[in-house]
């Protein structure tokens, strides 16, 4: 059977389209050979006849060889002249070009990055989740099975990460367990799949447990520590107040420059917090501060970024900023014989101007959508101001239309081995004594009070209080 990756596989013209293998577009880089005005070749049929016969005579006639050989010289300079003149050239379009609106696909970027796979369809260990993003952000809204070169790599990608998962099933090893897990998430729900339930593995709970158990590292790393808080975000998880303190603890300073300050600005961006509106501004005035002369954002990677956040911020009148950009970005790929997959795979998005909360915003056909209609997160945070040691945490709880809050508790306790609590049963229900092993004292008139987003206390219980979709609750250690 014939490999299918050896034949010529004609991608759309239009990114966001969904790929048709029946479509065919050429290149804007060739032009149509003009009609030859010295000869009518297709009216004059009767001359190429009498002119392929006289070859053949003359071919036959030794004694005329030499006369034979001058007449294919001159073919051979005649051809040679058109094709310099007529043929393959350098692009009519002017590559600095940057024109909005218009298709910027460009020297075939998808089909580049396809051509990269190895003789498994790969694009190497732990790579697959990113090439699978590029196309996702570049060209394909949908991977289909009706195309199935594309959607191959998909299932690539889902054994990439469940021959990781059969060695190591939480993840937690340095090789996925700082971020990697993220890029899959993303993936996977750039392909509509359901992180939650990735062949029976929850990879939400494994990424949420990397944060603690690699901390220190996410710490000195916020350029990960973002990525995982925008795959959080896309999953539609509630986001820890905790991580988006830290993500940029020193606004303004960012270890790795303008890539860092790019993926800090997109994941407060697709949080959505005002409270943290001037950490996120700080992050968008660090990228354009650092803009260089020549219109560019640092090197292919960085530059990359930086556009995605530009358009992410959804200012119009930011987007000029982009075109030089784009444009350096536009060039690297075309002057690179065989463009890197690392150049590709940061560049393509950027190009086709889409970022990281472009992702999974098309509707996905019959697959599951996150989150589902029966099913959101709520917020709940835990408090303790007034013991010596103080505390404040808050986490991200699962919960099904009509549950209560005790429910969401009992899920959350479930799914997170940080968060614990015991409570006793009473006339009026179930009665907290204790969250993340500090309890109430009676003796010193302690209890856990419940208060609303807005910082009021709950008339009813936990047992009686019905959430709504993107309610927060505190549980707050008070005295009476």
């Amino acid at each position: 059977m014939a490999d299918p990756r050896n034949i010529d596989v004609v991608l759309p013209s239009q990114t966001g389209h969904p790929y048709d293998s029946k479509q065919k577009n050429y290149s804007d880089n060739y032009k149509e050979l003009p009609a030859i005005n010295m000869i009518n070749f297709s009216e004059n049929k009767s001359f190429l006849k009498s002119f392929a016969h006289y070859l053949k005579t003359q071919f036959r006639d030794v004694r005329n060889k030499w006369l034979l050989c001058f007449i294919c010289a001159v073919l051979t300079g005649v051809a040679v002249f058109l094709v310099m003149k007529y043929g393959p050239g350098p692009p009519s379009k002017d590559l600095n070009h940057y024109e909005p609106g218009k298709d910027h696909k460009y020297e075939d970027g998808s089909r580049q990055l396809l051509l990269k796979r190895d003789d498994e369809w790969s694009w190497g260990t732990r790579t697959e989740a990113e090439a699978v993003i590029a196309l996702h952000l570049y060209q394909f809204t949908t991977f289909s099975k009706d195309n199935p070169d594309i959607f191959i790599s998909v299932k690539q990608m889902n054994i990439d990460l469940l021959s990781a998962l059969s060695n190591d099933i939480s993840l937690r090893n340095e090789d996925w367990g700082h971020a990697k897990l993220a890029h899959y998430i993303l993936g996977i729900l750039a392909t509509c799949q359901n992180p939650k339930n990735f062949y029976g593995h929850n990879l939400i709970d494994k990424m949420k447990s990397h944060l603690v158990v690699s901390s220190t590292y996410f710490m000195s790393n916020k350029f990960a520590y973002s990525l995982i808080v925008i795959a959080l975000c896309k999953a539609g998880e509630y986001v820890d107040v905790k991580h988006l303190d830290e993500i940029s603890s020193t606004p303004g300073q960012y270890k790795f420059g303008v890539g860092e300050a790019a993926m800090v600005y997109i994941a407060y961006t697709c949080v959505g917090d005002e409270t943290y509106q001037t950490k996120k501004d700080s992050a968008l005035d660090y990228i354009l501060e650092h803009q260089e002369r020549d219109g560019r954002f640092g090197n292919e990677f960085s530059n990359s970024l930086a556009i995605q956040a530009i358009f992410a911020s959804g200012d119009t009148t930011l987007e000029p900023k982009t075109e030089k950009g784009i444009a350096y970005l536009k060039k690297s790929i075309d002057r690179a014989n065989k463009p890197s997959t690392a150049l590709l795979l940061s560049a393509l998005p950027a190009i086709a101007m889409k970022s990281y909360l472009d992702i999974g915003t098309q509707e996905c056909l019959s697959k599951h959508s996150i989150p589902s209609k029966s099913s959101f997160p709520i917020g709940i945070s835990v408090l303790n101001n007034i013991t010596k040691n103080d505390y404040k945490r808050t986490w991200s709880a699962p919960l099904m239309e009509g549950h209560t809050l005790f429910v969401a508790m009992l899920n959350l306790q479930e799914t997170n081995s940080v968060f614990s609590f015991d409570s006793k049963s009473s006339q009026y229900g179930p009665y907290i004594t204790s969250i993340c092993n500090m309890a109430a004292s009676t003796d010193q008139r302690q209890y856990w009070m419940i208060e609303d987003a807005n910082g009021d206390a709950l008339q009813y219980g936990a047992n009686q209080t019905f959430p709504k979709r993107g309610d927060s609750y505190t549980f707050k250690l008070s005295t009476w």
